[in-house]
């Protein structure tokens, strides 16, 4: 019984010294808030329709939500609350490192890698690729007659058109997020 304790005991000790965390590589504080997959448009073709981006710097907002006559409605304060970058996988996870005002919000994410960003060169925010000519007919009117294959803007005003101001945000694409769902949280690269 000895033996068998002590053979246990010395085929464990590799294992548990392979376990020993790198000081180097500090623990995040703070609380993981989501997942973010970063899509890289460039790379995009029928048959890889989500190629992911590695290595993309990410910046997240934070918007605050009040209450106003018991309904939330989104708040004008905007911080930046996380900066990372994506694994090989084009994910990285977001960490809320103040954890002390944890009311409603909603996360918006800029992205950067090299001298491409969500942003297109007019400041629309990239939402994908077009997929085919059905999807080009049901999205809304872009600036250029879109083919597949093209970048996808997001019509934040919801008119129909991207064209105007109200379809450009200085803090990037809103990271359609939820506490409640368990929905993906993605971008595209432009």
């Amino acid at each position: 019984m000895k033996k068998l304790l002590l053979l246990l005991t010395i085929a464990l000790i590799p294992f548990l010294l392979s376990c020993k965390k790198d000081k180097s590589d500090p623990e995040p504080k703070g609380i993981p808030l989501f997942d973010l997959t970063v899509y890289d448009s460039d790379l995009w073709t029928p048959q890889n329709r989500f190629p992911v981006a590695a290595d993309v710097e990410v910046e997240i907002f934070e918007r605050n939500y009040i209450k106003e006559f018991g309904v939330w409605i989104e708040g004008d304060s905007v911080v930046s609350i996380f900066t990372g970058k994506t694994n090989s996988k084009g994910i990285v996870t977001v960490i809320k490192a103040d954890t002390s005002n944890s009311a409603r919000a909603s996360y918006q994410a800029k992205l950067k890698k090299g001298a491409r960003s969500n942003f297109s060169p007019e400041g629309f925010i990239c939402g994908g690729v077009f997929e085919s000519d059905e999807d080009i007919r049901s999205t809304p009117k872009h600036p250029k007659t879109p083919i597949v294959g093209d970048k996808k803007l997001i019509d934040f005003n919801g008119d129909g058109l991207v064209c105007c101001i109200y379809d450009k945000s200085p803090f990037g694409v809103k990271v359609w997020y939820s506490h409640y769902y368990e929905e993906p949280a993605t971008c595209w690269l432009y």
